[in-house]
């Protein structure tokens, strides 16, 4: 797995990372991202966070996080995994 630090914002060229939240549906996207985070240690924590929010998220949306962490960290070889997607940024 990449794993990337996002440090102070400086005068010379850095990453960035930026969350693909939902890669499954953009008919544009090649790919569902370049970096990959294993969250399989904390994704029942995750799924509980977006469980304090019934009111405003859905069983269903809940259920489709999990899914597609699982779709995810199968495209990098863990059980669970958040994509990003490393973008280049100069200042």
């Amino acid at each position: 797995m990449h794993r990337a630090t996002i440090s102070a914002v400086r005068r010379a060229p850095c990453d960035l990372l930026a969350y693909s939240a939902a890669p499954d549906l953009s008919a544009q996207r090649r790919s569902v991202g370049d970096c990959f985070v294993d969250i399989t240690a904390t994704i029942e924590v995750k799924l509980e966070s977006l469980r304090a929010h019934a009111s405003q998220i859905g069983a269903a949306t809940i259920d489709s996080r999990r899914d597609m962490a699982r779709a995810i960290g199968r495209t990098c070889g863990s059980a669970y995994a958040e994509a990003y997607e490393v973008l280049r940024l100069r200042i």
